[in-house]
């Protein structure tokens, strides 16, 4: 836009330079020239996104929960521009725009993509320098998903000390340069729980190593590896737990309920607490406590156990009343239900599943009331099969927390 402008007004370039300085200030500096806050928020949005995408929207809802809104400025990186600097987010789906193959091409560092990165780079190091000359008491917390995720953490080894001092939490999720050490080899330190890196979080599987574009090594200044947090999904070519290009699903499961970026949010909530007591020794009112119950990535499976052995027959209907309503209550918050049932060794059957994990609990409940106390005996029970069968036979989702019900 300022070229264009000197272009055409050619006979008026003094002129045209000092309006658009003062427009600039005036205008585009607006979330600079807000008011001085505990704590300003800072998200970069994923490739092709536009503005408030639902990842940005949750980062700051679930922040704005636990932090008084008075209390944090929040800023995306991009909604303005600073040092002539306006993050585009460009887009990689359209792979005729050749902006997807020049990011593989160039590991994610030149071509329009690269250029993008930069931008975004520069951007977010301005912004932080002049906030925090505006308001030098204010912590930070950074976050961003793909090829913002890149943003941020490409930008940290050149963030003002002065700045760095303020961040209390970085969260990067699915980030394509992502690099963990502990994963590389055959059999590596991950799957032996060894060496794992300071900002690993929540990550697919013992073998992720290396992002879709490459490592980036040093993956943080090592200031930096006590205060990051590090997500990245099954099913995510992007950040490398799949190594199928076609395999993105879990690539738009950061924002889910009770997914990553809650997690990050309660963790930068429980920092800022901290770094805010240390500097005023008052208790800033933060709310660091889990809102999620634990519920993993994807929701809550639960599958129900039940002995049917003949010593349960003055319990058996007590039983189903309990399953009956357990099941209602799981559905309430969007978690799945199924149903294994045992006796003895010997009997009629050992174990058997009756019903599939699935949010409808129709199937579940029609099942459970056939089901009644027989057999078993002096032989034992065969609650371990049950247990095997409850883990390996059912679809559990992936990245759910399980629960079994004996």
């Amino acid at each position: 836009m300022i070229k264009q402008k000197v272009l055409i007004y050619v006979v008026s370039v003094v002129t045209i330079i000092a309006s658009v300085l003062v427009f600039d200030a005036r205008v585009m500096a607006k979330k600079v020239d807000d008011k001085c806050t505990l704590a300003t928020a800072i998200f970069a949005r994923g490739s092709g996104q536009g503005f408030n995408a639902k990842e940005s929207l949750t980062f700051r809802t679930q922040l704005e929960s636990r932090v008084d809104k008075k209390q944090l400025n929040f800023y995306e990186l991009g909604s303005e521009s600073y040092g002539g600097n306006q993050y585009p987010a460009v887009d990689v789906s359209n792979v005729w725009n050749g902006n997807a193959i020049g990011a593989k091409i160039s590991g994610g560092m030149g071509n329009t993509y690269g250029k993008s990165v930069k931008e975004g780079v520069a951007e977010l190091r301005t912004y932080l320098d002049i906030r925090h000359r505006k308001c030098p008491n204010e912590f930070f917390i950074l976050g961003g998903v793909s090829q913002g995720a890149q943003v941020v953490g490409q930008a940290l080894p050149s963030i003002s000390s002065g700045v760095k001092n303020k961040i209390v939490f970085n969260m990067l999720f699915g980030d394509p340069k992502l690099y963990l050490p502990e994963g590389e080899g055959i059999f590596p330190p991950a799957c032996r729980n060894e060496k794992l890196s300071a900002y690993r979080r929540e990550i697919a599987n013992c073998h992720v190593d290396n992002g879709a574009l490459g490592a980036r090594k040093p993956f943080l200044p090592s200031e930096d590896n006590s205060k990051t947090g590090l997500w990245c999904l099954a099913n995510d070519y992007v950040c490398g737990s799949s190594k199928f290009v076609w395999d993105v699903e879990g690539h738009g499961k950061y924002a889910n309920n009770n997914g990553p970026i809650d997690d990050g949010a309660r963790e930068a909530a429980n920092r800022l607490k901290n770094a805010a007591k240390l500097a005023s020794q008052n208790d800033p009112g933060i709310n660091d406590k889990p809102l999620n119950n634990n519920m993993g990535t994807t929701g809550t499976d639960v599958v129900f156990v039940l002995d049917t052995t003949g010593s349960m027959m003055s319990y058996i209907d007590q039983m189903k009343t309990f399953i009956r309503n357990y099941s209602s209550k799981i559905k309430e918050i969007n978690g799945r239900v199924g149903l294994v049932v045992y006796r003895d060794a010997g009997d009629e059957y050992t174990a058997k599943k009756l019903s599939d994990l699935q949010t409808d609990t129709t199937d579940l409940l029609n099942k459970l009331e056939s089901v009644s106390a027989d057999g078993g005996g002096d032989g034992p029970e065969a609650a371990l099969h049950a247990s095997m069968v409850a883990m390996n036979e059912m679809k559990w989702q992936k990245g759910a927390t399980k629960r079994s019900f004996c």
